[in-house]
């Protein structure tokens, strides 16, 4: 009698056990009927409420707060169905997006505006060396450049130096903002690291520049014995969702200085006694990271200026060498969208493609 109850209750446990998994496993699959549809989510997978013409916009739909039912959910844009995750808006106007899965609809809507494309401009890649006069193998670095300058002049270089005499308070913020550990170390656009060696891997700039970007910068500045006056214009083709910031830093070229070289490049000397350092990071006229731009100002066909007055900076030591350099970039990345330069005294306009 003994061995029969414990029998049975060994079934009873078994049974209980296997329901118990059952339900567990069922809370984490996709809801099977309407009762198990507790909420319905739609998200888009680009940034902000801005779409524009011609463009594709690709929604994902979410049940109970992390089930992807998307290809099992209806979407409607403003009422009408549409077929699939993708909408291509054709007309500019204000778009609400809603889902509906298991006859639950999403707790959310989309409200869109649609801008009809704008301009677009030409794309200028910034890289950023962090280098030495004492690193033997920064020159590998600098013959790249010297590369990538040979074919293309949307390219902008920036010699932030470290551990030598051109070496600044600015050049060390700006290593301590992107972690710099090694050198030669240098970063294309803000975004990514240059890939050693580089001068085997010129097609990670030639190939960033072939692209569009959404905002253009314009620069114009005098000079007038040690008084200087530079204007940044920023115009915007279409309106800029996210948070930008500019930079804008003031550059030197033609300092000679010994340099120690492991390469086999500019002759292969291991002491290049009469090295010529350009595009030196002199001074900083804005955080090195950029200072914030009101997002009043990141309207479809609005030109944003800022401008900066006063004297030469005085870690500039010729100021017919100094340059410019503004870099817009995104505040919450620190990726780079567009940038420019000019030498002193001159100015240039948009580059509208």
């Amino acid at each position: 009698m003994k061995t029969t109850k414990l029998f049975l209750s060994s079934i009873v446990c078994a049974l209980t056990f296997t329901l118990f998994m059952a339900c567990s496993a069922s809370s984490d699959a996709d809801p099977g009927n309407e009762e198990t549809v507790k909420s319905v989510e739609i998200k888009k997978d680009k940034d902000g409420d801005i779409i524009f013409t011609g463009e594709v916009v690709k929604f994902t739909v979410i049940a109970n707060g992390g089930i992807n039912v998307t290809t099992s959910a209806t979407i409607y844009v403003n009422g009408d169905k549409i077929s699939g995750d993708s909408f291509k808006p054709t007309t500019a106007k204000a778009y609400e997006v809603k889902a509906i899965y298991k006859n639950v609809a999403s707790k959310n809507k989309l409200n869109l505006t649609c801008e009809a494309k704008g301009a677009t401009f030409q794309k200028n890649v910034v890289v950023e060396d962090y280098t030495g006069a004492w690193c033997g193998w920064c020159p590998r670095v600098s013959h790249a450049l010297k590369l990538v300058s040979d074919k293309t002049s949307n390219m902008i270089p920036i010699a932030a130096h470290i551990g030598d005499n051109m070496e600044n308070k600015y050049s060390k913020e700006l290593a301590k903002a992107f972690d710099v550990k090694g050198y030669p170390t240098a970063y294309i656009d803000r975004a990514k690291l240059w890939s050693s060696p580089e001068p085997q891997n010129t097609a990670e700039i030639l190939n960033l520049i072939k692209d569009n970007a959404v905002l253009g910068i314009k620069m114009e500045s005098t000079l007038n014995g040690t008084d200087m006056n530079l204007k940044v214009s920023v115009k915007f083709g279409n309106t800029y969702a996210g948070k930008l910031k500019l930079t804008v830093f003031a550059l030197e070229d033609g300092i000679v200085l010994s340099q120690k070289n492991y390469t086999s490049y500019y002759g292969g000397a291991s002491d290049i006694a009469d090295f010529k350092h350009n595009y030196i990071l002199r001074h900083s006229f804005t955080s090195v990271l950029g200072d914030e731009i009101d997002s009043k100002e990141t309207v479809k066909d609005n030109v944003y200026t800022k401008e900066f007055k006063g004297s030469v900076p005085s870690t500039i030591k010729d100021s017919s060498k100094m340059s410019f350099v503004a870099i817009v970039s995104n505040g919450d990345t620190k990726a780079a969208i567009n940038s420019r330069s000019a030498k002193v005294s001159t100015s240039n306009n948009f580059e509208v493609k």
